[in-house]
């Protein structure tokens, strides 16, 4: 029998987001935006940032009109008993097509880079094993998990970033480009969105973050959104300063090859790679677990304590996301597929639904509230 979902704080809530966003893909990045508009990435990242940013807000109100009600429940008082579904299924399907389409590609790093005489098959149901693995227990346990993961994952990241700035060459090239053609900054913009592409996360789990702090969730929220549009910037002046802006377009996965440069005789980790490794290997579980959960909560069974019909359906779309990882033919088909067709089309349906979703809320409220 399902028990009532125990809430879970606002530091879990800020770590569950950020793990949701950008952890799961930054490996990919920003070999595809520099091509499009060079130095002009900057422009791009923040306006991706801002766009992020405005959607967590609408999120947030949306959720506050609906009285912070399970959001399967706020899309059918929202849309209808029978709209409401549909949209929240399409909506799933676009997060699970973009991370099937980001696991690929991470498997044929690790092929690439560390287990060349490995299938991809086994490294990437290995991470699908493991994330359903997790996903299939409660929302505190997913939570606890990622409290206690992620923040070490993210300290560690920041030291190897931090030790590759003593590679940096090219301080004068990483300089921003204010000519960029407005066409190349709004391809590289659409481009840049998959890095934040998290359609529900925000909104799902709101409604169970214990509102006894001086932090609204909605706050939180955006402050994760906020921090990881920080973490990006470094990153990509750190990219263009160590390997230039005219290099990064040609290389597949710019940002391993920039730490590869890394050289510590002294340190305590000799292989700076495996350290980068171990913790992007960890990041994606977390961030395919907490996208399976979510996913697996808006489209099936209520969620509580122990539900069979629940965890069927998360190992279901574990296995989904897994196929299609492994349908795919080559890197190229793949990123084909994520920067030119999921991402336009995951941005285009989040900017048209979530500010739609936010303004019939507010239409419906506010006349229920006029009739009563």
């Amino acid at each position: 029998m399902n028990q009532p979902v125990e809430p879970i704080s606002s530091g879990q809530y800020f770590w569950i987001i950020m793990v949701s966003v950008v952890a799961g893909s930054v490996y990919l990045w920003p070999a595809y935006v520099v091509r499009l508009a060079g130095t002009g990435a900057y422009a791009s990242l923040l306006v991706a940032t801002g766009v992020a940013a405005g959607i967590t807000l609408l999120q947030a109100a949306w959720m506050r009109r609906m009285a912070y009600r399970p959001y399967a429940a706020a899309m059918k008082a929202t849309w209808s008993p029978w709209l409401g579904p549909v949209l929240t299924w399409v909506t799933m399907l676009l997060m699970l097509a973009l991370d099937a389409a980001v696991l690929y590609l991470y498997g044929e790093l690790l092929q690439t880079f560390f287990y060349p005489a490995t299938p991809s098959w086994v490294t990437v149901g290995a991470i699908g094993v493991l994330a359903v693995w997790i996903a299939i227990r409660s929302l505190t346990v997913v939570a606890r998990n990622v409290q206690f993961w992620f923040p070490l994952l993210l300290a560690s990241f920041v030291l190897v970033l931090a030790l590759a700035t003593g590679d940096m060459r090219f301080p004068v090239a990483a300089t921003p480009n204010l000519g960029v053609p407005m066409a190349s900054l709004a391809r590289a913009s659409v481009a840049t969105w998959f890095l934040y592409a998290n359609p529900c996360t925000t909104a799902a789990l709101m409604p169970h973050v214990r509102r006894t702090g001086r932090w609204r969730a909605g706050t939180v929220a955006l402050a994760a959104i906020a921090l990881e549009g920080l973490i990006l910037f470094s990153i990509l002046y750190t990219a263009l300063a160590t390997l230039g802006p005219a290099v990064i377009p040609d290389m597949t996965w710019p940002i391993i090859y920039m730490f590869s440069l890394i050289h510590i005789s002294s340190f305590f980790v000799q292989d700076v790679g495996m350290l980068v490794l171990i913790t992007w290997t960890i990041a994606i579980i977390l961030h395919l677990a907490v996208h399976s959960y979510v996913a697996a909560w808006n489209v099936g069974p209520p969620v509580g304590g122990y539900n069979p019909r629940r965890q069927y359906l998360v190992a279901g779309l574990g296995f989904a996301i897994v196929a299609g990882a492994l349908s795919v033919g080559s890197v190229a088909e793949a990123k084909v597929w994520l920067f030119q067709i999921l991402t336009p089309v995951d941005l285009g349906w989040t900017v048209a639904v979530v500010p739609a979703t936010a303004l019939l809320a507010w239409w419906r409220t506010r006349r229920a509230t006029a009739h009563g």
